[in-house]
């Protein structure tokens, strides 16, 4: 019995924490879901002929203004009945722009766009025809929003790098010329002191030779002739 008491006992605490699981989940999921609001625009129905790729305007709408700047996943839900136009694309713009690809490939096709678009003021729908240049189809155009996440940038400033110039001057100091007068020396000759003369000068005696020259000469001439008078005598 008080086994079975406590299998019981155990089985109540552990469904008792299933449902707090439970309730808590429910209680965090549910502010999840209200944090995304959603809106819808329609696009009514349009027979439009036209040639390939040619853009045609289907129009704008007015964004709630609770729902500018958030993001939101933009789905055509098309209602074309048989009428299949293949290549058929629809470009919903706000503060950026996504595409709804081939949205009357296929009978009322549901067409999901790439990307979030981020809701400005207005949303405006461009038509851009495809191969078979015929549009013939409405559209409820659903937008499931939800908040952008804030990000705070932090700015460091820039530190600004002053290079000065240094200038160099040059300073030319003027050559001081140093005059050194040097006493004359005298140099004491090797040569030996010459005794005073005291003879006759030198052209004294030049004048003597040159008389004593003539002298002999004129006594050699004198001596020839003599000479040759006695022998002319013998003679």
């Amino acid at each position: 019995m008080e086994s079975m008491s406590l299998r019981r006992g155990a089985g109540s605490v552990l469904l008792a924490a299933l449902l707090a699981v439970g309730l808590v989940m429910s209680v965090v999921a549910f502010p999840l879901r209200a944090a995304a609001e959603t809106f819808e625009f329609a696009l009514e129905k349009q027979i439009i002929r036209g040639t390939p790729g040619e853009q045609i305007d289907l129009g704008s709408r007015t964004v709630p203004e609770s729902l500018v700047g958030q993001l939101c996943t933009v789905e055509a839900i098309g209602n074309n009945n048989r009428s299949v136009h293949p290549g058929n694309n629809i470009v919903v713009s706000s503060v950026n722009s996504v595409t709804l690809v081939g949205v009357e490939d296929a009978r009322d096709k549901d067409t999901f766009a790439d990307g979030h678009l981020e809701l400005g003021d207005t949303v405006s729908f461009t038509l851009i025809l495809g191969q078979d240049p015929t549009y013939s189809a409405e559209f409820r155009v659903v937008f499931d929003c939800f908040q952008q996440e804030t990000t705070t940038t932090t700015t460091v400033p820039e530190t600004t790098t002053t290079t000065v110039d240094v200038t160099t001057t040059s300073t030319t100091t003027p050559e001081t010329t140093t005059t050194v007068q040097v006493a004359p020396t005298t140099t004491p000759s090797t040569t030996p002191d010459t005794l005073p003369f005291t003879g006759v000068e030198s052209d004294a005696l030049g004048i003597v030779a040159l008389v004593a020259l003539v002298a002999g000469s004129g006594l050699v001439l004198l001596t020839r002739k003599s000479a040759e008078a006695v022998v002319d005598r013998r003679i």
